[in-house]
């Protein structure tokens, strides 16, 4: 048996603000000036119904789950981001050129 797919909110720009949207709606479950507002409310809602956040950003491109970018810690980040370019120059890669 296939698993049913999991029903998705999604957060999208809205005039000057932020809509939360089931999908497959073409009305707002409701609206906020802030994304991170909206974010944290599709989530709270995504909860009770046992369905996934998706949130979209001003140019549409969308971010599942917890590669939402505005719920990522910038420290975290900017960890991350050492880390890779670290791996990436590997123990032969010279700073001192």
């Amino acid at each position: 048996m296939i698993p049913k797919a999991l029903p998705r909110q999604h957060v999208v720009p809205h005039g000057k603000g932020w809509a939360i949207r089931p999908e497959g709606s073409t009305r707002a479950t409701a609206i906020f000036r802030s994304k991170r507002d909206a974010i944290d409310r599709a989530r709270e809602i995504a909860e009770n119904r046992d369905s996934l956040v998706v949130v979209h950003g001003r140019q549409g491109q969308a971010f599942l789950g917890p590669a939402v970018p505005s719920s990522i810690d910038r420290s975290e980040l900017r960890q991350a981001i050492r880390e890779l370019q670290s791996a990436r120059s590997g123990p032969s890669a010279r700073r001192d050129k």
